[in-house]
């Protein structure tokens, strides 16, 4: 199946890469029949490439009754790209082409800047393919613009194509055996922070991580927290759990601030109840940005002592610390492990703390396994 480009000229948004499914369920919705439908991917789809077209353009040059006259506006938008229709042995400048535009190498150029050409003290105005006025701004068509303005992500359906033939090449029974369920060794508990892939920073390939991530990983009584961690312990009996912070830390900065941040004030709470309990020790460091990086440890450290609290955690502590008596695994599980990672360096490190020994300590008011 071919591979089409379109453009939208108004709002300069790449609408990305279409297959010839996605394009013709775009034509279908501007009008044509199932017949003409069925014609244009017969006739019309070989390979070459549409650029530079809008939808308004389908409706307007393609969405006609003849079915030649639609062959043949293709035809023409084809020698605009610079390429040729199918059999065809020269290509045709499209008639609807404004002449103020030149075309090399199928690239659009833009008309004269005001400064070499007046017309009568007005700046020069492109006319598009449809009788639209275009300024000047507008007629740099082939320039693509950042993935997030394509209102249809067309640039994130093709890069999954994309990495889907890359996984496929290395690997032809990948997707067959992830089709066969999930069997994680690792529930990875993280800050929702777009610096942090839990899986890339930790060399972890799909199928290997059970992952939820929140504003500040925190590890509440919230029912989406529990959920995830009840199915993770319970169900998939995942033998470690992760919960990882990250320096620079947006949540762990707010929560250091006295001020209203509106509903999230109710969620870093959780945080500031961390710097309360560690209070004497935070003071103690007088540069701020030392302090922010400790705070953000200590908040990780709390969210792990959250966890060990859990009644679904210490159920499969207990259980399987008897096996592990009998020569299973040879330590309780789930354990639970403290990581913080540094966006400026990319390193990964865990947390010194003896989690056995901070649960002696609180042996008189939690009865912890």
């Amino acid at each position: 199946k071919a591979t089409v480009s379109v453009l939208y000229c108004d709002s300069q948004s790449y609408m990305g890469q279409l297959t010839t499914p996605e394009l013709l369920s775009e034509l279908r919705s501007v009008g044509l029949s199932e017949a003409e439908l069925a014609a244009f991917e017969e006739n019309e789809i070989t390979g070459n490439c549409l650029s530079q077209l809008t939808l308004q353009d389908l409706k307007s040059e393609i969405g006609i009754k003849s079915l030649s006259r639609r062959k043949l506006v293709l035809s023409k938008i084809r020698a605009l790209s610079g390429e040729s229709s199918p059999g065809s042995t020269h290509s045709e400048e499209p008639s609807f082409k404004d002449p103020r535009l030149s075309v090399e190498n199928g690239v659009i150029s833009p008309p004269p800047s005001p400064r070499d050409q007046n017309d009568e003290g007005k700046s020069p105005k492109g006319l598009g393919r449809s009788g639209r006025l275009m300024s000047s701004s507008t007629m740099h068509v082939n320039r693509p613009s950042p993935s997030y303005a394509d209102p249809n992500l067309g640039n994130i359906l093709l890069n999954n194509r994309k990495w889907v033939a890359r996984v496929n090449a290395n690997n032809p029974e990948y997707f067959a055996k992830m089709a066969k369920g999930q069997e994680p060794k690792y529930l990875y508990i993280g800050c929702s922070d777009a610096r942090v892939d839990p899986g890339q920073l930790m060399g972890l390939d799909q199928g290997e991580l059970f992952v939820h991530r929140n504003v500040g990983n925190l590890c509440p009584n919230d029912l989406n927290f529990l959920a995830v961690l009840e199915y993770a312990v319970t169900h998939l009996k995942v033998p470690h759990i992760i919960v990882c912070g990250h320096y620079d830390c947006g949540a762990v900065r707010n929560s250091a601030k006295k001020q209203d941040i509106g509903l999230l004030e109710n969620w870093i709470r959780n945080i500031r109840d961390t710097h309360r309990l560690h209070a004497d020790e935070l003071a103690a460091i007088t540069d701020i940005e030392s302090r922010q990086r400790r705070l953000v440890e200590l908040n990780v450290i709390e969210q792990c002592l959250n966890i060990f609290k859990t009644s679904c955690v210490q159920k499969q502590r207990i259980l399987s610390s008897k096996l592990a008596k009998e020569g299973d695994s040879g330590f309780a599980t789930p354990r639970i492990h403290a990581l913080v990672f540094d966006p400026a360096d990319g390193i990964l490190k865990k947390l010194e703390i003896n989690f056995k020994e901070e649960l002696n300590k609180y042996r008189h008011i939690y009865d912890l396994f």
